[in-house]
């Protein structure tokens, strides 16, 4: 069984991506983006664990605007996928990860089966098929709850919110039924023919903010894939516990293991907490989380580093 991972990864650091992302802010400001594009080695972290949890992978892509992460090694089994290879020229250049998002299953030669994994999420323990598919065709959905929760109208939404809200409405549009479940920010099992075909069914809705070049138009492809698909009993939803303390690796060996500034500490525990998932949103800095990885397995170079 092929399975596949993509990521999508871009270096805030590199002069040239800053100069053509400058000519584009009179339409944003720099307060609006901040931290969206931040990179603290996350995708370093990532592939070691995507090496030493899960070397069946098939292949991985990263998907970046013509950049290429400088400790990145050559591999046969990684190929880097600049926007211009899956992306319409018409909508190009973007600074926009909802429109990168769209059109990930153009990658050539992709599997079937792909999980989608943002640079800041990686894997704490070993893993297998069987973890991300109840079987070739159906996928599972990580879900932040056991079951759906129907929440009255709140205010002073996000992007993020309103993305979710949209997809909803989408469904409910098309098969008449309330999909109510959050889901975690996570690795994302997806069918590739799948994804071709609720990109063409929402084509229009999904192209409709395509030339949003800063993620501002409220249209997001991976929610409204779970949630179509979840409506046409095409994925099971799988529950994930977020992980406080140890006491809870009794009861469920699905894990969800948050990181941000205020607990990244727990790093340096991946080992003994053995989380199903990582997320590293909003760190500190590349020098404190290389510190905190050097006690855990995972400060060993993966094959994937120079």
């Amino acid at each position: 069984m092929k399975v596949d991972i993509v990521y999508t990864w871009v270096n805030d650091c590199d002069a040239l991506w800053l100069d053509k992302r400058k000519k584009y802010l009179y339409k944003t400001t720099e307060e609006e983006i901040t931290n969206r594009y931040d990179d603290q080695d996350e995708l370093k972290y990532s592939l070691r664990s995507v090496a030493k949890f899960a070397p069946w992978i098939n292949h991985i892509y990263i998907v970046t605007d013509n950049q290429k992460p400088n400790w990145l090694k050559y591999n046969s089994k990684i190929s880097i996928i600049n926007h211009e290879e899956i992306i319409p020229n018409k909508y190009l250049p973007t600074f926009n990860s909802s429109v990168i998002e769209l059109f990930i299953h153009r990658i050539p030669n992709l599997s079937e089966n792909f999980l989608y994994l943002n640079d800041d999420v990686l894997f704490g323990r070993n893993l297998n098929f069987s973890d991300f598919y109840k079987n070739k065709t159906t996928p599972y959905a990580f879900t932040s709850s056991i079951l759906q929760k129907h929440r009255n109208g709140r205010k002073n939404i996000d992007y993020h919110q309103e993305s979710i809200l949209s997809a909803r409405q989408q469904v409910y549009l098309t098969h008449h039924k309330h999909i109510n479940f959050a889901f975690r920010h996570s690795a994302k099992a997806y069918i590739k023919s799948r994804v071709e075909y609720v990109f063409e069914k929402y084509s229009l809705y999904l192209l409709s903010a395509a030339n949003d070049k800063f993620r501002k138009t409220p249209v997001n492809i991976d929610y409204l894939y779970l949630y179509h698909e979840i409506a046409e009993n095409r994925v099971k939803t799988r529950y994930i516990r977020t992980l406080k303390n140890k006491s809870l690796l009794l009861f469920n060996s699905r894990t969800y293991l948050y990181i941000n500034k205020k607990n990244e500490e727990l790093i340096s525990e991946l080992d003994s907490l053995k989380p199903f998932m990582v997320c590293m949103n909003d760190v500190t800095n590349s020098d404190n989380i290389n510190k905190l990885f050097s006690k855990t397995s995972l400060h060993l170079k993966s094959q994937y580093e120079k």
